[in-house]
């Protein structure tokens, strides 16, 4: 049981070597060929010029088949925040079992064994607080890191432009 213990307080503080990068765009031309971490650098009437690390292209509008934002995962967050809502709730009954326990009198013969009870309750509850926390938080990272697609070969010319511009706001390519 220490083992698993301290293998989960080693996870959860070193969050960080389970990072991902940041969402990416991912451009999917309609022959299945990708582009992967883009930044636009210009939107002209029919094409897009685009720098995918360090390369400059230019890509006809027509030859974009899907426009992928890949997002990061949000597992590890969600489960940190899962967890530690779930060891909180789990650990509040055996601190009111406690809480009860030492307003008792002194002359209370139970009340040493109450405490007993109260610490055994709460470590119990914030144990399985804890995994069950974790594992629905991260449940729910998971879901929310789903990408985002925009299939261009349903979209008119317009549509394509506007969504375009609305992603060359987050995903363009900063000049200097």
């Amino acid at each position: 049981m220490r083992k698993i213990t301290l293998l989960i307080l080693l996870l959860l503080l070193n969050l960080k070597l389970f990072a991902s990068p940041s969402d990416s765009l991912i451009i999917e031309l309609i022959n299945g060929e990708r582009i992967y971490n883009v930044k636009i650098v210009e939107l002209r009437d029919d094409s897009l010029i685009i720098d995918e690390n360090g390369q400059l292209w230019s890509v006809g509008l027509n030859d974009i088949g899907k426009i992928i934002i890949g997002k990061k995962s949000r597992f590890w967050e969600f489960a940190v925040r899962g967890a530690v809502a779930g060891f909180t709730i789990g650990i509040i009954p055996g601190l009111v079992v406690i809480g009860a326990m030492l307003e008792r009198g002194s002359g209370d013969r139970y009340k040493e064994i109450g405490i007993v009870l109260g610490l055994m309750i709460s470590g119990v509850g914030g144990a399985v607080g804890l995994v069950a926390g974790g594992l629905i938080g991260g449940v729910i990272g998971e879901i929310l890191g789903k990408d985002k697609v925009y299939d261009f070969s349903k979209m008119s010319q317009i549509e394509k432009v506007e969504i375009l511009q609305k992603l060359k706001v987050r995903y363009g390519a900063i000049k200097g």
